[in-house]
């Protein structure tokens, strides 16, 4: 196994189309909707399987209709699920999420919340995996379970997102020595540095962690590696729904990573599936394949990025080889 993310998996019900958003006693109609797997480790799990690495997620269901749907299609997509617990007492988290073209709403339901330490993860079976992934600003365990992590020499990545509490407390600088990686959008870096912009908030959350990538929407994206920030713009696509475009781009950042590939590469690819991501209603469902992100960054006239540099050829006779 490569790459394993543990934390909440959920159902989202996606409506997209919408002007605006309905006043209490009102009813407005969209002019699409999708029933599809949400939740950053099942999509990061979901995307990366699509790019070709074994991945696992770890995470608590219920055995309603909801669980069954997001079982079965991480298993479609590819993602081992034998880690999955499947709890009677529990109900599938589900999202509902309003897509208007400014931005999104957001309503959940947590019937399937987990409680993920060090000692109940599956450690004698994850093997060599290469990397983890936590999600969530609540503190609990994560220290103990990176740590574990990276004295197996898993890279392990921090995915912040929206604290429920909003207290966006800064003893989260406090696992910054068991963090290789720390990924957030600007909205929840300024809100957890106390910063009033997304670079000041990247310049603060470098001090702590060694790597650190503030994504910012249509405006592309910030990194650090402690040395230098570097700005890769978006690239212009059509938008369709946002929804997982973070998970989109920190899939594509991580697979770069992996590679051993540069910053700003990882950055570039990581632009290019969160805009794939984009054009199709659902979290994961335009996720590109490694083929269509190599078509899409010579579009882009992008012919200098690594990943155009081991790809697949004919021979005379149409059989496919790997050139590097």
């Amino acid at each position: 196994m490569q790459v394993i993310t543990v934390g909440d998996v959920f159902v989202d019900c996606l409506m997209s189309g919408l002007t605006r958003l309905p006043q209490l006693g009102e009813e407005v109609y969209g002019d699409d909707f999708a029933l599809a797997v949400g939740g950053d480790p099942a999509l990061y799990a979901l995307n990366l399987a699509r790019l070709g690495l074994e991945t696992a997620v770890i995470a608590r269901l219920g055995e309603d209709f909801f669980s069954d749907f997001i079982v079965r299609n991480l298993h479609q997509g590819g993602v081992d699920i034998r880690f999955v617990i499947r709890d009677p007492q529990a109900q599938a988290n589900i999202t509902f999420a309003l897509s208007l073209p400014q931005d999104r709403a957001f309503a959940t339901f947590l019937g399937a919340e987990g409680h993920y330490t060090a000692k109940v993860l599956p450690w004698e079976h994850l093997g060599e995996s290469q990397a983890l992934l936590l999600f969530g600003t609540r503190l609990e365990q994560k220290g103990p379970i990176f740590e574990r992590a990276k004295a197996r020499g898993m890279l392990t990545i921090l995915n912040a997102g929206w604290d429920p509490t909003e207290q966006w407390s800064e003893a989260l600088y406090e696992l910054g020595s068991a963090v290789d990686l720390f990924i957030a959008n600007e909205v929840e870096a300024t809100h957890l540095t106390h910063q009033p912009d997304p670079e000041a908030a990247l310049r603060k959350l470098s001090a702590h962690f060694p790597l650190v990538v503030v994504t910012l929407g249509g405006r592309g994206a910030l990194a650090s590696d402690g040395e230098r920030i570097l700005h890769r713009p978006a690239f212009p696509v059509p938008v369709v729904d946002t929804t997982g475009a973070g998970a989109a781009f920190g899939s594509g950042f991580l697979y770069g990573l992996l590679q051993s590939w540069p910053l700003a590469d990882c950055v570039t690819l990581g632009n290019a599936c969160g805009g794939l991501a984009i054009t199709a209603l659902g979290g994961s469902g335009a996720f590109p394949t490694l083929s269509q992100l190599r078509k899409f960054l010579r579009t882009q006239g992008m012919m200098g990025h690594p990943i155009l540099a081991s790809e697949p050829t004919k021979t005379d006779k149409g059989a496919q080889v790997w050139v590097e």
